[in-house]
């Protein structure tokens, strides 16, 4: 009995030390690669101020579908009277896509001008792991995720290897060329590449830093009479609207954080406009740049009651306050080039507009148009964006652009308008698009387009694009010349041509590092009558 008893205790204490024991490994220590750190600092040295110095402004939108834009889709699209008066003075994309349907590896992709699985960017820098038995399980079974699954329980990064997780040290960030070629550059809005002191934006590139770290913010406070909001019913909304303005979601200023009392949609336009002023009165030879990251229309849904106001005939409330969100980002954008013009800024400014990834059709208030899945999906739903450049006299008028582009071209395009010559210590998946867009190169911009997410592999060649799920060896094959809503799976009926895009892909992976940091989660949606897991 004793004896029992004593087994019995033991294997209670060993199941509960199992439980509670931190699953943290070595395994994700991040390592930086030195023939890459070297070669950066030999390119950084060798720049100066390139012999054309226009100034430079990317203006993101955070989860705006191609779709949600009139522009793009007069049925199903607000209209955006600005962004199409942007669009009037230059180029507009009608293929566009990001590098990934989920935020941080996007914006990751445009600002290094790589394939983000090239350096092990796969998903988004993590501030939190289930890093013990107990508690992964906790949630995973007895916590409503929605169509949000736990990954299966693996081993964790230490926290000094967490606060390390962003673009590697060894990368070229857009912005640390354009500094070190004479530009005063600022981020004012969202950063969500890393929590770390490392990867904050003053120590990456940037001069100014006015914004938030974290992948979402209040736009204001909930409580003010003059907000509506629309809360989602979703388990990872629920966190967004729990996190308020705390932690990386609280608002900085220079690494200070502040009490921001404006709608952070006016709060970014009126900071990126006297960030300008103020550089001009200071530094008027030097060019300037600035990443305006607006975090509309992403969630959390808030927007000051006139916008919403606007839209009486919308019963969806949710759909209402989405759109209102649209507009008052349209209206902020507008008083942005306003300012532009008013400062005699317009002629010698290169102005490029994307959203950082397609719509988020789980919110509902969006679907995307024709287009199937929608963010944290590889179907085109979470891959085409709007796409806008303007650059008066170097960009000819009210031109539309048909062949498939990627928001990575953005680092090419700017590098090669201010004649900087490339690195050439590594491979860029990025293209200059403005001998495109003139007609100089009749050639398509890329051969094939790529994209990776855990299990998840695609590719787009030629008019076809192969789905490739490595978990359960499921592909899908579709047209999109012929069925842009990939409708029809075509794999069946075109075996070979599904295996020479499978084998092309697997290549094309075998290009890219092993992820650099755990994912936690993945992500499950239906389309048309199938399920379909993606990693996110």
């Amino acid at each position: 009995m004793n004896r029992k008893y004593l087994l019995s205790i033991t294997a209670l204490v060993l199941f509960s030390f199992w439980l509670l024991f931190p699953r943290f490994s070595k395994d994700w220590n991040i390592l930086e690669d030195d023939d890459l750190l070297s070669g950066k600092k030999d390119y950084l040295n060798s720049l100066t101020r390139g012999s054309r110095s226009p100034n430079v402004i990317i203006i993101m939108a955070d989860d705006l579908g191609r779709n949600d834009m009139a522009l793009y889709d007069e049925v199903n699209g607000f209209k955006t009277p600005n962004l199409e008066a942007l669009a009037d003075t230059g180029v507009y994309f009608t293929d566009a896509n990001a590098s990934s349907p989920v935020c941080a590896p996007s914006r990751a992709g445009m600002l290094t001008g790589r394939v983000q699985n090239r350096y092990g960017f796969d998903s988004q820098p993590m501030q939190l792991y289930p890093t013990f038995p107990l508690l992964y399980y906790s949630f995973k079974y007895l916590v409503d995720s929605d169509e949000m699954h736990p990954v299966p329980m693996g081993k964790f990064p230490y926290k000094r290897e967490m606060e390390k997780q962003g673009v590697p040290q060894s990368e070229l960030y857009l912005q640390e060329v354009l500094k070190q070629s004479d530009y005063s550059t600022a981020l004012i809005g969202k950063w969500h590449l890393g929590y770390g002191e490392s990867q904050h934006p003053l120590n990456r590139g940037f001069d100014k830093f006015y914004g938030f770290l974290e992948a979402f913010t209040y736009f204001a406070d909930p409580d003010d009479e003059g907000i509506v909001s629309y809360e989602h019913d979703l388990f990872w909304e629920k966190h967004i609207w729990n996190k308020k303005r705390k932690g990386p979601s609280a608002i900085q200023e220079d690494g200070v954080v502040i009490n921001e009392k404006r709608h952070l949609t006016d709060a970014i336009t009126e900071e990126s406009l006297e960030f300008i002023s103020s550089h001009l009165a200071g530094n008027s030879e030097k060019p300037f740049f600035v990443l305006a990251a607006y975090n509309a229309p992403h969630t959390p849904f808030q927007e000051l009651r006139e916008y919403y106001d606007l839209f009486p005939e919308i019963e969806d409330e949710n759909r209402r306050v989405y759109g209102a969100m649209i507009k008052h980002l349209d209206d902020a954008i507008g008083r942005l080039l306003q300012g532009l013009d008013d400062m005699g800024l317009r002629e010698n400014t290169l102005i490029i507009f994307a959203s950082d990834n397609g719509g988020a059709s789980y919110t509902l208030a969006t679907e995307n148009g024709e287009l199937a899945g929608g963010k944290l999906t590889q179907f085109e739903g979470g891959l085409e964006i709007p796409f806008i450049m303007s650059w008066p006299g170097k960009i000819p008028r009210n031109t539309n652009y048909d062949s498939p582009v990627t928001l990575i071209d953005t680092y090419s395009t700017v590098l090669e308008a201010i004649e900087i010559d490339l690195p050439e210590d590594r491979i860029l998946d990025s293209v200059n698009l403005i001998p495109f867009v003139l007609g100089d190169s009749k050639e398509e911009p890329h051969d094939a387009l790529f994209w990776k997410s855990g299990f998840n592999l695609s590719i787009r060649k030629d008019g076809w694009k192969l789905m490739y799920n490595k978990n359960n060896g499921e592909y899908q094959l579709y047209n999109l010349i012929l069925d842009r809503s990939e409708s029809q799976d075509l794999s069946s009926r075109y075996p070979e041509h599904s295996q020479e895009l499978l084998k092309e892909v697997l290549e094309l992976e075998s290009q890219c590092k092993p992820a650099m940091w755990p994912r936690v989660m993945d992500f499950e949606i239906e389309v048309n009558g199938k399920t379909y897991l993606f990693a996110t």
